[in-house]
């Protein structure tokens, strides 16, 4: 099993280094979105609440937007049945959480550094601060790709993501911006990160036992 989810994660990354044209996307997305706030603000003292709001926003249109192709690619590519035939529907969901979460972690790393530039911010705790930066990025991108596979042969694929994402991850997006301001004010609550866990760990093991259905169907 392992070896498999390994093999699904290698080829994602292969794949995306061909082309690299949603890397790229991405990479472009947050630069302009923090460029924009930046000239609309106009100064670089913002309130810490203001700061926790940026950082998900950004959040959240990365993990749409880094999931809105990643099954809807593999039907374009007309590799589904290469995936049907060589491996597990487990192993292709696992793969594809553990190639979601790295790219998301990475490109809102960059973006929450592109902000602390930008911005004048005090944060109480940095390393509460990171870390629950790095939770909320690993878990949201670990519940992206079970609506990637639902939506991944409608034609209304942008539109219809965040739809069906949204009201999953509104008790997530809750507890992360409770979690982000506890940190950036004082300092942070370990229980905000246990409930994130929790919560998350079981949409994810509900997505995981559906998948197979919803990839071979």
């Amino acid at each position: 099993m392992l070896l498999a989810i390994g093999a699904v994660v290698l080829k994602e990354i292969v794949v995306e280094f061909r082309n690299r044209s949603l890397l790229y996307t991405l990479l472009l997305f947050t630069v302009v979105v923090v460029l924009i706030l930046a000239f609309s603000l106009m100064e670089k003292n913002i309130a810490p609440e203001l700061f926790v709001a940026f950082c998900w926003i950004v959040l959240f249109f990365l993990a749409i937007q880094s999931g809105a192709r990643s099954f809807a690619a593999e039907y374009e590519r007309e590799t589904v049945v290469l995936l049907h035939t060589l491996v597990s529907g487990y192993a292709v969901f696992w793969g594809k959480v553990v190639y979601q979460v790295g790219m998301i972690t990475f490109l809102m790393s960059i973006a929450a550094a592109l902000l602390l530039l930008v911005f004048d911010v005090s944060i109480a705790s940095i390393a509460g601060f990171w870390l629950t930066l790095g939770v909320s990025s690993i878990l949201m991108g670990a519940m992206v790709p079970i609506f990637s596979a639902l939506i991944a042969r409608s034609q209304m694929k942008g539109a219809l993501l965040p739809v069906l994402a949204f009201p999953v991850f509104v008790p997530l997006m809750r507890l992360g911006i409770e979690g982000m301001l506890d940190a950036v004010l004082e300092q942070l609550h370990v229980q905000t990160l246990i409930l994130m866990g929790a919560y998350a760990g079981i949409v994810i093991t509900l997505a995981a036992m559906l998948f197979d259905y919803v990839w071979r169907e």
